[in-house]
């Protein structure tokens, strides 16, 4: 085996600032903003302003920290899981010039600090155009007027919170159904509830603090939208007026989660999701998202509202897209029902909604005749998922009206395992369209089949924290729950969406699971050689019996390598990946600060790269298309952080192969990283030293 030696050397490739690279564009954020959420018994407040304080670390200083404040008011009655840790989360508002992915990737350095995210923002899911007048006709697809003859949502108390722009709740078809807090004395200016919102009668208004969840004056756009899709829902029916909602009589609890600098776009909605899952809310529908960026923080959320019982809805979007290969947020995460969009009149997909196992059901999305601000009405021609799912939403009531017991994710359930079966009529998206079209009639009378879904995921025997990468053979467990009735003989087949995964054990026989039962099953699991570090692989999970139950669902598993440790000397700050990146920042996403010296970024990217000939190169750095960043190298063992001379501040060490090149070199680097010092004084800043790589060629 040959062994070289390189000390001390730094690979750094250099690209002109003056060259611009079009690639996947970032989630939307919000400027001068992160999300930080602190280890337990860490007041952030105190520990941040102590560094302040004592000018202990530059990046922190520059920040210009304005406001540390508690990101979400979670009575301490809330003790359910998931409670606790939304309480650690703290919103810092800040006016230095760094990015909020480049803030929060500081932020994460800091021991006391468990994670930090940028905030992000989430558009508004709708095409409306002007056309005419053309009825209701959507409710007589799904067989609304049967399921009105059990239950109108004309009694119960079931509350359907929007999140979305701002609603015109005063509006005459609407008004008799807004949500009223009955724990609020009107215009007293107290908190009576003790909620941590005062006079909040009618909801909430985030986007200026109010208690008035009307729109802003400057957002037509956003107070249209908000008020289209309440009237969907519960649009007072039976009164000789307007339009008709599916479900008569439910309340509406109306949030404005708007953007105040932006129309048709949203700032705040999980801070109104979570206001509605504290105040009575049933079922909160959301037709708006985002793209990319998949946040811990987010998922949180979600998991301790529908843990607390509540039914969360999402829009599947209108650009016509694979949602199982392009994520959409929150539609994709786990714990709520993505709905997509059919066409007026037939089971046919609507041209424009996006699709995939990810999408649990479809519903009308076309021709709709809705309410606008001001109290008038426009006729059919308004379109879009924003509507089908609204549509969803109300059938949620009309389910738990009858069934007054229920979660909502029963109620979930319920509805999605009595939707009729779309295949037959769109040929090449079989297995795409979730279980189908809703099917409000069966949602009430049908309550004889199994629900069971993916309830989670681990790799086995994972202990070195690199557990799922690429060239990999594993075992990947699959737990699964049944929400609704008993089932048994279920055979359980895994497939990889794409190419970036091969199951090869893909079969599983469950002999029974039970009503509220949960199991785990497992795959064998080959990842390719190929697969790009933090992709996100999808899978599809089918289950069949001989009785006739069949159901799909979807799940992603993260492809690991990813982990990072960034540096700062003081003067100098760099980062460094367990694949082979050096400097990083706006390529690889938001983990990279670049390489700064004196406060200026002065490199974009850098990476490793190890040569035999033009024909056997292995790198990480951009390929011949300029989007698409090399991937030969993966981690064998991660990076470690060790106390070493008290003349150096850190240690850092990480072993790599470049088994992933199409051509091997088949070499091991092993890459030793010393940064210092607070007892050096070069440059009478700082000091920084890439000790040395150690290379061994093992073919």
């Amino acid at each position: 085996m040959n062994e070289l030696i390189f000390r001390p050397i730094l690979f750094l490739i250099i690209f002109s600032s003056s060259i611009t690279f079009i690639y996947a564009s970032a989630p939307p954020v919000v400027p001068g903003t992160v999300m930080v959420k602190s280890h337990p018994g860490v007041s952030l407040n105190s520990a941040i302003t102590q560094l302040v304080d004592h000018d202990q670390i530059p990046w922190l200083q520059n920040m210009k920290i304005m406001d540390i404040e508690q990101a979400y008011h979670i009575p301490l009655k809330y003790t359910q899981p998931g409670a606790e840790g939304l309480r650690r989360v703290y919103r810092i508002s800040y006016a230095g010039g760094q990015r909020p992915h480049q803030a929060a990737s500081r932020m994460n350095r800091l021991a006391f600090v468990e994670y930090a995210e940028p905030k992000y923002t989430h558009d508004l899911h709708d095409l409306p155009n002007d056309a005419f007048y053309s009825g209701q006709s959507q409710f007589a697809q799904i067989r609304a007027p049967e399921a009105w003859d059990i239950i109108k949502g004309d009694s119960g108390n079931v509350v359907v919170a929007v999140v979305d722009g701002g609603t015109d709740w005063n509006h005459i078809d609407l008004i008799n159904n807004v949500w009223t807090n009955p724990g609020e004395i009107p215009g007293n200016g107290i908190d009576d509830d003790q909620n941590g919102f005062v006079d909040d009668i009618r909801g909430w208004n985030f986007a200026n603090n109010s208690n008035n969840p009307d729109g802003l004056d400057n957002q037509g756009w956003n107070t249209s939208h908000g008020t289209r899709v309440a009237g969907v829902v519960a649009a007072r029916t039976n009164n000789n007026r307007g339009v008709a909602s599916i479900s008569w009589n439910a309340k509406v609890m109306p949030m404005n989660a708007a953007n105040p600098a932006f129309d048709a776009n949203l700032s705040w909605p999980y801070e109104s999701i979570l206001y509605a899952a504290h105040n009575g809310a049933h079922v909160i529908t959301n037709s708006w998202g985002r793209r990319g960026g998949y946040s811990q923080l987010e998922q949180e959320i979600v998991d301790y509202v529908t843990g607390l019982g509540v039914m969360l809805l999402s829009s599947a979007n209108n650009i016509n897209q694979n949602n199982d290969f392009n994520p959409l947020y929150p539609a994709n995460y786990r714990n709520v029902m993505a709905v997509g969009g059919t066409e007026q009149g037939s089971y046919q997909r609507w041209g424009n909604s996006c699709f995939g196992a990810s999408v649990d059901v479809f519903a009308p999305a076309n021709n709709w005749a809705v309410i606008l601000p001001g109290g008038s009405y426009a006729g059919g021609g308004h379109n879009g998922t924003s509507f089908s799912t609204p549509l969803t939403a109300g059938l949620a009531a009309l389910v738990l009206t009858q069934n007054p017991d229920w979660t909502g994710k029963m109620a979930a359930e319920q509805i999605r395992v009595t939707s009729d079966n779309m295949d037959a009529a769109n040929p090449g998206f079989e297995g795409l369209l979730g279980h189908g079209r809703i099917n409000a009639f069966r949602a009430l009378t049908e309550f004889d089949h199994p629900a069971v879904r993916v309830t989670g995921t681990r790799i086995e025997e994972c202990s070195d924290g690199f557990c799922f990468q690429a060239g990999d053979t594993l075992t990947l467990v699959v737990e699964l729950t049944n929400i609704l009735a008993d089932v048994s003989n279920v055979t359980a087949t895994l497939s990889s969406a794409h190419g970036d995964a091969t199951v090869f054990e893909n079969i599983a026989t469950i002999t029974s699971i039970e009503s509220n039962e949960s199991l785990e099953i497992s795959f064998e699991v080959i990842l390719d050689e190929d697969a790009r570090t933090d992709a996100w692989i999808p899978f599809h999970l089918d289950l069949v019996n001989d009785d006739g139950y069949s159901d799909r669902d979807y799940f992603q598993q993260q492809v690991d390598g990813s982990a990072t440790r960034s540096i700062d000397t003081g003067i100098i700050e760099t980062s460094v990946s367990a694949d082979g990146n050096l400097g990083w920042s706006e390529f690889r996403g938001s983990d990279g600060v670049g390489f700064i010296y004196a406060g200026s970024d002065m490199l974009n990217e850098a990476g490793l790269l190890l040569g035999a000939s033009p024909d056997r190169v292995s790198d990480c750095i951009r390929g011949t298309e300029a989007g698409v960043q090399e991937n030969d190298f993966r981690p064998i063992a991660g990076i470690d952080q060790d106390e070493l001379h008290p003349m150096f501040d850190q240690q850092f060490y990480l072993v790599m192969d470049d088994l992933n090149a199409e051509s091997p070199l088949g070499v091991i680097i092993e890459q030793e990283i010393i940064t210092g010092a607070s007892e050096l004084t070069i440059f009478n800043q700082g000091l920084i030293l890439f000790s040395h790589y150690t290379i061994r060629q093992t073919l």
